[in-house]
């Protein structure tokens, strides 16, 4: 037990213990991308001059997807990833998918472009930048996306603007 005047004290360390648990499950959520984004780009070779990699993730939030998606793009040239997630976020009411592509800037391809393209059919919604764009579709409809993402790139239909 802690006396009243210990309070104040008790709580300051409670706090700081907080924030540097919260430093270190990041880091090592960051280093587990890095591993994860090795071995993905190992399981998934270049086929000429285009890697993608694609996959769907039921135990992963969809801020890790992000990061994942992040590290990929970044630790091998011409490079997509097609990363989802069907992890239920928090704040949402209806089941959803977030889906996220990222393209390496020497793919030539714009990311929230793609991820337009792919989502007008199927009602969803997304858009972000030339290298990562996120967005949302229901978990029936991600396969389908996910599809067309691919068709779209393996097409070279969506040039980067």
């Amino acid at each position: 037990q802690v006396g009243a005047a210990d309070l104040p004290a008790a709580l300051a360390r409670i706090k700081a213990e907080t924030r540097a648990a919260a430093k270190e499950r990041q880091a090592l959520r960051e280093d587990l991308a890095n591993y994860h984004a090795s071995r993905l780009l190992v399981e998934d070779p270049p086929h000429q001059d285009l890697r993608i990699v694609r996959r769907v993730f039921s135990d992963r939030d969809a801020d890790y997807v992000k990061l994942l998606a992040s590290r990929l793009i970044s630790a091998a040239p011409h490079t997509v990833a097609l990363l989802a997630s069907t992890q239920q976020q928090p704040q949402q009411s209806d089941p959803l998918a977030t889906v996220v592509v990222a393209c390496s800037q020497e793919q030539g391809r714009n990311a929230g472009e793609l991820l337009r393209t792919a989502l007008a059919p199927s009602g969803g919604r997304g858009g972000g930048s030339a290298t990562l764009a996120q967005g949302l579709v229901s978990p029936e409809k991600l396969a389908a996306t996910l599809d067309a993402l691919e068709a779209l790139l393996r097409a070279k239909a969506v040039p980067a603007t």
